[in-house]
């Protein structure tokens, strides 16, 4: 194949990647919605929320520390230069409020089911972790 030709083909199939990417990103959140898949569980809320508010707390707790090193003059981390910190603290201080108006799920998750899903989490994490040492060598395959 000469240069010229394959330069065309890569062009056409990279074309043709690009519009099967940019329909599918554009209708895959519809079709979700349509067929209602994207409605999660009790647990799944929950977990999300939980993960969420976790986040929350280290976003403040990091955004606190710096803005503390700022003003005590000592030198900051790099990302938070062109940063507007009173537009960081309102954003901050609205999820703050939004946090504390969440509603509570109607659907009841006994707490025995969300332990359960919680070890079974924790046992996948574990089980690839396990897999992902024995591929590297770093534990022996025969023991």
């Amino acid at each position: 194949i000469s240069r010229e030709m394959g330069a065309k083909f890569l062009f056409h199939i990279g074309g043709i990647a690009m519009m099967t990417i940019s329909i599918n990103a554009s209708l895959c959140p519809l079709l979700l919605r349509t067929l209602s898949l994207t409605r999660p569980s009790g647990l799944s809320q929950r977990s999300a929320q939980h993960l969420e508010q976790q986040l929350y707390e280290h976003a403040r707790k990091e955004f606190d520390d710096q803005s503390k090193k700022l003003s005590e003059g000592s030198e900051a981390d790099s990302r938070w230069n062109d940063v507007k910190f009173d537009d960081v603290k309102n954003f901050l201080l609205q999820k703050s409020h939004e946090a504390d108006h969440v509603e509570e799920n109607s659907d009841e998750v006994s707490e025995q089911a969300e332990l359960q899903a919680y070890r079974e989490i924790f046992l996948r994490f574990l089980q690839n972790e396990y897999w992902t040492y024995l591929e590297k060598g770093q534990i022996p395959r025969k023991g």
